[in-house]
């Protein structure tokens, strides 16, 4: 992904579709910046360095969901915390 790229994930509650977190990713010439918003937009500081690890341990570019490289042994078939 180039540098100043956003992506950005709405979470629906898995038991009854009520709005949860958005996460977001921006990539800098550092490297990703993980952070997230409540429901009501308001942002969560800091930000979990829980993201930055996980994201760590995906196949593309510290992105899931990408399509892998071709010399990948797994497939990614679900989000870690189960959703």
């Amino acid at each position: 992904m180039p540098d100043d790229t956003w992506i950005v994930a709405d979470h629906l509650a898995r038991q009854d579709n009520t709005p949860g977190p958005h996460y977001f990713a921006h990539k800098t010439h550092t490297g990703w910046e993980f952070g997230s918003a409540t429901p009501e937009g308001y942002l969560v500081v800091p930000p979990n360095a829980a993201c930055a690890r996980c994201h760590a341990e995906a196949p593309a570019d510290s992105v899931f969901g990408l399509k892998l490289p071709l010399h990948a042994q797994h497939q990614i078939d679900q989000r870690p915390d189960g959703g």
